[in-house]
């Protein structure tokens, strides 16, 4: 089962905001500068995969759950906040914080599951 991050974080924001005109895509990418996904290697990108679907599926709210790369040094953690549901879909909040070369970010989720998938109700 896939999760927010290969269909949204990746292609949804980078998507989004390239359709974006020229001089609004360049103000919107800012943040991504010092993003640390930014830095992340594909092997990053997979350990924080599966660590939130981890979390999406079988943690109870309240608990969290760590990565870390040991090649590249870049790490995470994924915090279940919540449960809920939205229009009949079982809903789950989650806290989204990630390391990568001395970089720190972190964002909230609502993330409903829609046909046995993970998908991004809202960013808080």
């Amino acid at each position: 089962m896939r999760t927010i991050l290969t269909y949204f974080l990746y292609p949804a924001v980078l998507g989004v905001l390239s359709s974006s005109p020229t001089t609004a895509l360049a103000i919107n990418l800012g943040f991504l500068d010092q993003a640390p996904i930014r830095f992340f290697t594909q092997s990053d990108t997979e350990l924080m995969t599966r660590t939130v679907d981890d979390v999406l599926d079988s943690v109870a709210d309240g608990e969290t759950r760590d990565w870390r790369n040991e090649e590249t040094g870049n790490s995470g953690e994924v915090a279940a906040i919540r449960s809920f549901n939205h229009q009949d879909m079982s809903c789950r909040q989650v806290r989204i914080s990630n390391q990568a070369r001395g970089t720190t970010g972190n964002a909230t989720y609502d993330i409903c599951k829609v046909d046995r998938t993970w998908k991004v109700l809202r960013i808080h």
